[in-house]
């Protein structure tokens, strides 16, 4: 199309970043499988579960049924900061674990430093209020 931008293709845009949209692409092309983003429960369910139990409930059944959980953290800009834990800003993590204590693990997909585990409360603060994961 004329006057349309150019896309860069391969490695540059891989420096470019993603979104939940461009994860759940990868995660269906890798895998063949659908994929789909889903937003944080932001209520309480009919059965009275609260948003972040829904969310770590969430989490756990799909890391059993051995599916990819992906998220992103937020702008230092956004969280009004530099984030903790080792986290990059603006960056793409897969969920390995939900432990016994609620502690969320990440994994860097740059295969460098793992982020230390967050609390609940530093998973809110730092990732973006949506997953990607396989349907």
């Amino acid at each position: 199309m004329r006057g349309a931008p150019e896309v860069p293709e391969g490695y540059v845009r891989l420096n470019q970043g993603s979104g939940p949209k461009d994860r759940a692409e990868l995660l269906t092309q890798l895998t063949g499988q659908p994929a789909a983003t889903w937003d944080f429960p932001k209520q309480y369910d009919h059965d009275g579960h609260s948003p972040d139990k829904q969310l770590m409930g969430d989490i756990r059944q799909r890391l059993a049924e051995g599916k990819p959980v992906l998220v992103g953290t937020h702008s230092e800009r956004e969280v009004g900061g530099p984030l903790s834990n080792d986290l990059h800003p603006a960056h793409a993590y897969e969920v390995t674990e939900v432990d016994d204590q609620g502690e969320i693990h990440l994994r860097n997909p740059w295969n460098a430093l793992d982020p230390k585990p967050l609390t609940l409360k530093q998973f809110n603060k730092y990732i973006r209020p949506r997953y990607t994961t396989l349907e």
